[in-house]
């Protein structure tokens, strides 16, 4: 994607994340999609289900997070998978802390 494209993006959903999904299984080609950190609404959705269904919530996780791309990511069953095993960096948190004072 161009940088001014990128900008404009990033203007309108804040931090963005590009997402590189091999499409040939010697990895020569890839397509890519662009996602934005999910809204707390969409976290809740994610971790309300990811235990019952992982592949589910990650699909869901993906399509709400979803900015631009190629649109195999999400029509593919094979490389929707794929996209599904690199998302957790948006649902990852800052480590805190809690003591008894």
């Amino acid at each position: 994607m161009k940088d001014k494209v990128q900008e404009i993006l990033k203007e309108e959903h804040g931090e963005l994340y590009e997402l590189e999904v091999p499409y040939s299984s010697q990895n020569k080609e890839s397509v890519k999609a662009y996602l934005k950190k999910p809204s707390r609404k969409v976290l809740s959705a994610f971790l309300s289900k990811v235990n019952m269904d992982p592949l589910g919530a990650y699909e869901l996780l993906l399509k709400n997070c979803w900015v631009k791309g190629d649109k195999k990511i999400l029509e593919e069953d094979e490389l929707l998978m794929s996209a599904c095993s690199s998302l957790e960096p948006l649902v990852s948190y800052r480590q805190s802390t809690l003591k008894k004072i």
